[in-house]
């Protein structure tokens, strides 16, 4: 479903937001993206969803090389994404994101500005968009979230994977 080989992004200020990084993501896998602030969450959330492109490597979604979809066959490609940001609108972005049942459903911190119950109930959310077969990846720094589901931990450190991690498995960042 989801698959970066050597991935790197380099931002015009010269910041590298990513440095080599691969991993993969199966079809129907719940995955989080783990990692301090400016770890590279975000960035690869951002190559996922094609707002920004790897300055070298490759991104593959559903087979297909992103590198080789032109500018006017983005809105088509994205038509298959789910994308929620963390932001005041989060249930009607979350509608927004799921109205035409994705494939795939990425978002970035959703619940970083919620208390602890409502984080909860939002993941559970996200939980059933998985059970239903929707590929979901989540960029998050909370770790009893990620523990309370047991799901596969990718975890990101100096914009590289320090951990690809296994389901269920959970390791230190």
């Amino acid at each position: 479903m989801i698959r970066f080989d050597q991935v790197h992004k380099r931002y015009p200020n010269g910041r590298e937001a990513l440095a080599g990084v691969s991993f993969k993501i199966d079809h129907g896998e719940l995955a989080f993206l783990t990692g301090h602030s400016g770890a590279g969450k975000s960035s690869i959330l951002k190559l996922i969803a094609l707002i920004e492109r790897p300055t070298r490597g490759q991104v593959f979604i559903n087979d297909q090389n992103t590198s080789g979809i032109r500018p006017r066959g983005i809105p088509q490609f994205r038509r298959d994404l789910g994308v929620v940001f963390q932001d005041h609108k989060l249930l009607l972005g979350i509608a927004r994101a799921v109205v035409a049942k994705p494939a795939l459903l990425i978002a970035d911190e959703p619940t970083g500005n919620l208390d602890p119950d409502l984080a909860l109930e939002i993941m559970k959310l996200f939980k059933r968009f998985n059970e239903v077969g929707v590929t979901v990846v989540i960029a998050t720094h909370d770790v009893h979230l990620i523990q309370h589901f047991g799901a596969r931990r990718i975890v990101l450190g100096e914009g590289r994977v320090t951990d690809a991690g296994q389901a269920g498995a959970v390791s230190s960042p």
